[in-house]
């Protein structure tokens, strides 16, 4: 839905729309749209955030565990400090660097702190922003400038003990779940169809599992100030983002990334996966990935698409380009997975599927 609809189903207070109205401006003065694409090679990713994408590089970890899966990326960050969407939509030097290229996947990393309250209620803490209405004019108008970029939320963490302040019984997974629910809430208004990267929902299954991981400690999931990102905090939300964007798993991965034990780094991976593969529905990824589904050797995807690329151990398979294909009797387990192109151009692609 984008912006003249928008207008005609949104109630904007009047004192908004004049610096609205010069953010869009600042949108659209300088060029031209983007046309629609596909997936180019190498696949662009820009990092959009504050200090929880700045904190140990989060950027940097991401294209290490890109070059580990041997896939080739260009990732670029735009950071403004302590700043969230309602200070993007109106930055120049933000858009300057939507501009800059034909984006495949921009990660919105917005102030947490904006969705930590009860369900539904996402401008909290006395915030009078329109959050809301900002992210909807901010993907409408992302997408008017790429229409094949797919936009990410990144779905993070609060401060290490909850809100007591807020909620006297709160605490840290409490806090984390009802910033997971207040993205899924924003994600489910009709003008709104993103895809999620559930990070704390993989904070809480890590904590579960390891207590100990929550503690402000820089080599865990906490830095000492018990707000921003250890190192493992910040390479868990790499890897949740890695497997939202590419669909594959990076359990083994031995990447660049260094700060402790290969068995911690492995446990994070795992639980990277399990959060992404277990929560398809949560996040919407079923809105950029297809879903491939066998009847014996038989895989099909949706009918929807215009055009297919199947591929056996990420090798493509000659020919193999209808919305189902037959694999062969090989006597062993292969993984299968599929690219489709739907009308604009734009390119899915599936998560592995596994047939014996």
């Amino acid at each position: 839905m984008y912006l003249s609809m928008l207008f005609n189903k949104v109630l904007i207070p009047k004192n908004l729309k004049k610096p609205m109205a010069g953010a869009l401006f600042l949108l659209f003065f300088a060029g031209g749209i983007y046309p629609a694409h596909g997936q180019s090679s190498p696949v662009r990713i820009l990092f959009i955030g504050n200090s929880f994408t700045e904190g140990n590089d989060l950027p940097d970890i991401e294209s290490g565990l890109a070059e580990t899966a041997g896939i080739k990326t260009e990732i670029k960050a735009y950071i403004a400090l302590g700043k969230s969407v309602d200070y993007f939509i109106h930055d120049p030097a933000c858009w300057n660097f939507i501009r800059s290229r034909p984006w495949d996947y921009i990660v919105i990393q917005d102030d947490q702190q904006y969705y930590s309250g009860s369900v539904g209620k996402i401008d909290s803490f006395g915030y009078p922003s329109p959050l809301l209405i900002n992210n909807i004019i901010f993907q409408d108008s992302i997408k008017k400038l790429i229409p094949c970029v797919k936009i990410i939320y990144f779905a993070g963490w609060g401060k290490n003990g909850g809100d007591t302040s807020m909620f006297p019984n709160d605490n840290t997974v409490k806090l984390v779940r009802r910033i997971a629910d207040n993205y899924l809430y924003m994600n489910n208004l009709p003008m709104v169809h993103n895809v999620i990267a559930p990070i704390g929902i993989a904070w809480i299954s890590c904590i579960n599992q390891r207590p100990h991981l929550a503690s402000n400690v820089d080599t865990f999931l906490y830095s000492p100030d018990g707000r921003h990102p250890g190192k493992a905090g910040s390479y868990l939300a790499a890897c949740v983002i890695f497997v939202t964007v590419f669909h594959r798993s990076p359990v083994g991965f031995k990447d660049s990334y260094r700060f402790v034990s290969q068995n911690l780094k492995t446990f994070l991976q795992q639980n990277a996966w399990d959060a992404v593969t277990g929560s398809i529905k949560y996040s919407n990824l079923g809105g950029i990935a297809p879903v491939v589904r066998n009847r014996g050797r038989t895989m099909y995807a949706s009918k929807k698409y215009t055009s297919y690329q199947w591929y056996n151990n990420n090798s493509p398979i000659k020919g193999a380009n209808l919305y189902l294909y037959k694999c062969p009797l090989t006597g062993k387990a292969q993984e299968y997975r599929v690219e489709a192109i739907d009308k604009k151009g734009c390119i899915y692609r599936s998560f592995p599927l596994r047939i014996n």
